[in-house]
Order: structure tokens, then sequence, then C-alpha cells
């Protein structure tokens, strides 16, 4: 009888934890994390408002938000791109979300870099001289 109770407690430990490293493992800093986080986060904030009920949920719609507002903040004080005033998160959200949509081929590179390629590619600076920066979007088109 001890033998099953224990052996009871350490499958209830061990399969948890397994399902826990599996969930994980899909919030990654790449693009595939970029576009489900970003999507969800998006319809969170505007198309289906709601409550979020689960803490993977909550680390989704944190990931994508700091993300996109971090890369925001301190790309367009770089002159990386250059938005209008007065431009809606809701709206740069579906930015990025399309971005990546239309972009799979960016599915394994870095998540800000794929937020400063959307933002810079919708808000282009008209006095930056783009031709010597190898890592902007119009070098991802082959």
């Amino acid at each position: 009888m001890r033998k099953i109770l224990a052996a009871l407690l350490v499958f209830a430990f061990i399969v948890p934890n397994a399902f826990a490293e599996k969930k994980a493992a899909k919030s990654q800093g790449d693009g595939a994390a970029v576009l489900r986080t970003c999507r969800f986060a998006l319809d969170v904030s505007t198309t289906h408002p709601r409550r979020i009920k689960h803490k993977l949920d909550a680390f989704d719609y944190g990931y994508c938000m700091g993300l996109v507002q971090g890369t925001y903040a301190n790309a367009s004080a770089g002159n990386l791109f250059c938005p209008p005033d007065g431009v809606a998160f809701p709206h740069i959200l579906n930015l990025v979300v399309t971005f990546v949509k239309s972009h799979p081929d960016l599915e394994q590179k870095d998540g800000a870099d794929i937020v400063r390629w959307a933002l810079s590619g919708e808000y282009p600076c008209p006095d930056k001289d783009r031709s010597g920066d190898s890592d902007t979007q119009a070098s991802l088109n082959p």
C-alpha cells in the first residue's frame, strides 16, 4: 500500500511539471511567440475583452505588451522609426500581428527585431539613410 501511495505522489508531482515545461517551451522570444502572444493580447485588448483566466495567458499577455512597449520606447528614442503623435497601442499591436503573419520566414528571428522591423516599415523616418543598415526589414526580402 505504501508503494502505491508513494508512486501516486511521485506521479502527482512529475506529470504536472512535465506539462508545465511543455507549455513554457511555447513562450520563446521568436516570431512564432510574437505572433501567438500578440494575437492573444490584441484579442484581449480590443476584439473580445475578457478576463485572463490562466497563468500562461497572463504570461503571454504580459510578454507581448512588454516586448512591444519596450521596443517602441527604446527604438523610437533612437530614431529607428518615427510614428506620428497619438498612435493608439491597439493599432501598434495590430501592426505587429499583421507584419508577422505576412512574414512567415521570420519565425526564428528575435521578437524585438521583428517588432522593430514592423514599426520601421510602417513609420520610417524621412531623413534617415538606411542604405548602410543591414539589419532592417528590407534586408529580409531577398
